[in-house]
């Protein structure tokens, strides 16, 4: 149970703001689409890894969304021996907590980190950047033993609903700020519209 429900929670709710951001950005919306049609074709058929692997758009996507509005609220680390970072001491012992939030939006990192834009994604920006700059799952050896699977089943969901569907938000971005508790919940919830794609 301790596996399920934190990966599936964690899902879910990445789900919902990928619907809600996409649903914002009809632009991108359409991109993803056309990319799901191209690799699925106009058949109703399951998703296997193999096409997983081709749908590198939503991959972006799904990152992206994960930089903007990350499950993860903050990182907490024990500092075992005595560190010295940007001309402070830390003692060891000392209770460290990082926020993956501003890590996600520091513009030395990001292009313009406050505008959603899966290019940010883009391979070549990916193969510059320290990897340390994008820690949605955290990092390092004691990151998110889930981040794999549930990198799949975010990209798998959003492939079967955005082939089908188009979404709409309902709500300005604005009125629905995330909200940091155990994780990252929007205030008022994902308000969408599916509209069945012909």
């Amino acid at each position: 149970m301790y596996f399920y429900h934190p990966g599936s929670n964690a899902v879910s709710t990445q789900v919902g703001f990928n619907l809600f951001a996409l649903g914002h950005r009809q632009n991108y919306q359409e991109k993803v689409y056309e990319e799901i049609k191209y690799v699925l074709g106009d058949t109703e058929r399951d998703i296997t890894t193999d096409d997983v692997k081709k749908l590198k758009y939503l991959y972006q996507c799904v990152c992206e969304t994960g930089r903007i509005t990350p499950n993860v609220v903050v990182i907490g680390r024990k500092i075992h021996i005595e560190l010295n970072l940007c001309g402070y001491t830390i003692p060891a012992g000392t209770d460290c907590y990082i926020s993956p939030f501003s890590i996600m939006r520091d513009p030395k990192h990001y292009d313009n980190p406050e505008e959603y834009d899966p290019e940010h994604f883009a391979p070549d920006k990916v193969k510059n950047r320290d990897p340390f700059a994008f820690v949605p799952f955290s990092a390092g050896i004691r990151n998110c033993i889930g981040s794999k699977f549930a990198t799949l089943e975010l990209v798998v969901s959003l492939a079967y609903i955005l082939r089908r569907y188009r979404v709409i938000s309902m709500l300005p971005e604005i009125q629905n700020r995330p909200i940091p508790e155990f994780s990252l919940k929007p205030s008022r919830g994902f308000p969408v519209r599916l509209e069945r794609r012909l």
